[in-house]
């Protein structure tokens, strides 16, 4: 039968009438004796109960500690692929609700659910055509997400305020959303990346300056930014029809290890500059520039990025401004560079004002005539000897340090392979009196390492290459031509893809 509830009411001794009993060697008279083993016979199956359930919990605690202790010892790459592969079963706020269930386990769980690989709940979009018009409404809006929202999106349409033709002219904006945001930034906690979609680089300059004449770039939140995309379609209303424009840039943070800048097509009959803090440049480690005009102060601007590792040029015309009279830029952390040029031969003027003698990975994306959407040719003998006819005399090899190279054409498809086409973006210019070759990369006696062709749609990629291996005499052909490559250069062939047709 369960033993009724403790009361102390039934108690016919106070706790000083037992102390003193205790203390002393005068033994209980009779009705203390009763009253003691009243006591005696409530307290015992409490204590026996309570005893149950301490063991109980104790082997709780013992089962949860055995269960978390390897989890603990794991390293944090193989637990954010565990956290990612949970997150990956799940949709919407599930997602942002496990993510944080996963940071309250132990101290290693949430530097791992912390980590910026995990995708679920890492975008906070803050947008001029909601409700959010006070600091206080964005400020709940951040702190319901969690401290887990690592990518802070605003977007913005822009205003027509201030002269874009002076700068100390403009005014703030007066819109209460834009107000609103750079308060919130003046008293918000770390964001780890901001993206920034605004209709004028003017109304961006304005967003920096909009709270009470203060520049949010002195903030803490601000100068703590990894990370930062801006997006500006237009650099202003223009009152005036000629003149020199700036996009001036030097307040980003100096914390910035990632840019990536799309800027806008200038006015017409309009000069235009960047201007960035060195301080800042030599602090990234990727930089992304997209832009539609040519302009050397990209070139300037790269003899800054000493310790850059990627980089993405994306360009529409070749930069002609690109010459001799500017100092080369030596990046000598430089593994991966990507150029999308609007002009075939616009990567051999780029490509010599790099000096890039640790890149691993060049990433060509040419917008050459596509021929046709469902075959790729590859003639690897002509390849073979146009590089040996380029490279005869003294010059060393080109490609001394690249393990790979892709050609796509603009829309992501594989045109037909032209060697000379190709061979324009790898003209060597010769420099005597430095008695180096330069193309991006270093003098060096190594090889080309791979020559990697890729198809987006890989099933029908392996399509060709079984069709094609099925008739003899041609993958017999193509044999020798690969060994060819890798006795004469050490070229290795990874996947050759091939036309359809029979």
């Amino acid at each position: 039968m369960a033993q009724p509830p403790y009361d102390s009411s039934t108690r016919n001794l106070a706790f000083s009438d037992l102390a003193h009993i205790f203390h002393t060697n005068n033994p209980p008279n009779p009705p203390e004796a009763v009253a003691l083993q009243r006591e005696v016979d409530v307290l015992a199956p409490l204590v026996l109960g309570l005893r149950a359930q301490l063991r109980e919990a104790e082997e709780r605690f013992l089962l949860c500690k055995a269960a978390l202790s390897p989890t603990r010892r794991l390293p944090q790459e193989i637990l954010g692929q565990i956290i990612n592969f949970v997150l990956d079963t799940l949709k919407g706020k599930e997602r942002r609700t496990s993510l944080i269930q996963f940071g309250q386990v132990c101290h290693s769980w949430n530097t791992a659910a912390h980590d910026p690989s995990h995708r679920a709940g890492e975008t906070l979009v803050l947008s001029d055509r909601n409700s959010l018009h006070t600091a206080e409404a964005i400020e709940a809006r951040f702190k319901n997400a969690g401290d887990f929202p690592r990518t802070v999106t605003l977007q913005g349409d822009g205003c027509i305020c201030g002269d874009p033709g002076r700068r100390k002219d403009w005014v703030s904006c007066d819109c209460d959303w834009r107000a609103a945001i750079a308060s919130f930034i003046h008293r918000s906690t770390a964001i780890q990346r901001l993206v920034i979609t605004q209709l004028s680089f003017r109304c961006f300059a304005n967003l920096l300056e909009s709270h009470g004449g203060k520049s949010i770039a002195e903030s803490g939140a601000w100068l703590s930014i990894q990370s930062m995309d801006l997006v500006l379609r237009s650099f202003g209303r223009t009152l005036k029809p000629t003149g020199f424009r700036v996009f001036d840039f030097f307040d980003l943070p100096p914390s910035l290890s990632l840019l990536s800048l799309n800027l806008p097509p200038p006015p017409a009959n309009v000069t235009t500059g960047l201007v960035f803090n060195p301080h800042t440049l030599a602090n990234l480690t990727s930089l992304s520039v997209r832009c539609t005009w040519d302009t050397p102060d990209i070139l300037r601007t790269l003899q800054h990025c000493r310790n850059l590792q990627s980089l993405f040029l994306d360009y529409d015309e070749s930069p002609q401004s690109w010459n001799d009279d500017i100092k080369d830029a030596y990046l000598p952390s430089l593994r991966t560079l990507d150029i999308i040029m609007g002009k075939a031969s616009a990567s051999s003027r780029v490509l010599p004002h790099l000096v890039l003698p640790a890149l691993s990975d060049l990433r060509l994306i040419p917008s050459l005539q596509h021929f046709t959407s469902d075959s790729i040719y590859f003639d690897a003998q002509r390849f073979v000897d146009a590089l040996r006819q380029k490279m005869e005399g003294d010059i060393l090899d080109i490609l001394s340090r690249i393990r790979s190279v892709r050609l796509l054409d603009i829309d992501g498809d594989f045109d037909l392979f032209d060697v000379d086409a190709f061979l324009q973006f790898v003209i060597v210019r010769w420099r005597p009196s430095l008695n180096e070759c330069y193309l991006g990369a270093a003098r060096s006696t190594g090889a080309l390492k791979a020559i990697v062709f890729e198809y987006s749609d890989w099933k029908l990629a392996e399509d060709y290459f079984f069709k094609f291996a099925k008739q003899q005499w041609q993958y017999e052909q193509a044999s020798a031509t690969i060994d060819l490559l890798q006795e004469s250069y050490g070229v290795i062939v990874d996947r050759v893809f091939l036309s359809n047709r029979e």
